[in-house]
């Protein structure tokens, strides 16, 4: 209590402040403590998703999507705000203004995640022309998202379509290299190949696989070897 009047505007005496209420304190408490740090630190996203978090824990949602509100115009440009307020509402089903939250993060902060998300939204709702669109567009702006890609062949799988299902994963593979998660396509490719009862091609995947991940990164993946 003595930090915070020293340190107000430092958001980690807020955030220790705020541990130990939630672990030691009381609901009311801590609450009252997020409310007055986000006066200080308003840019600390942290405090924010905090509050919101208890709120939505204690039962009372309106009062997580006010907060959440509020931290908007303080940060406009967060997605992680964004994608707190999309869960929100997906989760205590309001599938629409999940929607119209992902819309406007399109419009307003655009990034691999907000597409991913929107995309994972349709899939859930069962609608796959708009999860399929979503994808491309995601794409498009974001080639090297390695978790974009296996939805897409993931997607095209689900839908009967091999051949698309594995120039998807054949394309990722290309385009997301560097990328740590790059082995859950080369995984994805091999276990289509297997599927369609080609395990000479699958284990050609795998092989591949290893030996591209090496030449990227410098060291074995474990995954491909397993």
């Amino acid at each position: 209590a003595h930090a915070i009047t020293v340190f107000p505007g430092k958001k980690g005496v807020w955030l220790r402040a705020a541990k130990l209420e939630q672990s030691q304190g009381e609901r009311e408490r801590l609450d009252a403590l997020l409310r007055r740090a986000v006066t200080y630190c308003p840019q600390a996203e942290v405090l924010w998703l905090m509050g919101a978090k208890e709120q939505w824990l204690a039962g009372n949602v309106p009062a997580a999507r006010e907060i959440l509100q509020e931290a908007f115009v303080a940060n406009p440009e967060s997605e992680a705000i964004w994608l707190a307020a999309f869960k929100l509402e997906f989760e205590n089903g309001e599938p629409e203004r999940a929607r119209i939250i992902l819309e406007k993060a399109r419009e307003r902060q655009p990034t691999a995640r907000v597409w991913m998300k929107s995309a994972i939204v349709e899939r859930e709702l069962g609608n796959s022309d708009a999860e399929l669109a979503l994808l491309k567009e995601g794409l498009a702006k974001y080639p090297a998202f390695t978790k974009m890609w296996a939805m897409l062949g993931q997607l095209h799988e689900r839908l009967g379509n091999r051949v698309a299902a594995r120039e998807a994963y054949h394309k990722g593979c290309a385009l997301c290299a560097k990328d740590e998660k790059v082995p859950m396509l080369w995984l994805a490719l091999a276990r289509l190949e297997e599927g369609a009862g080609n395990a000479g091609k699958a284990r050609a995947m795998l092989e591949q696989g290893r030996q591209r991940f090496k030449a990227s990164h410098n060291r074995a993946c474990p995954e491909l070897w397993l």
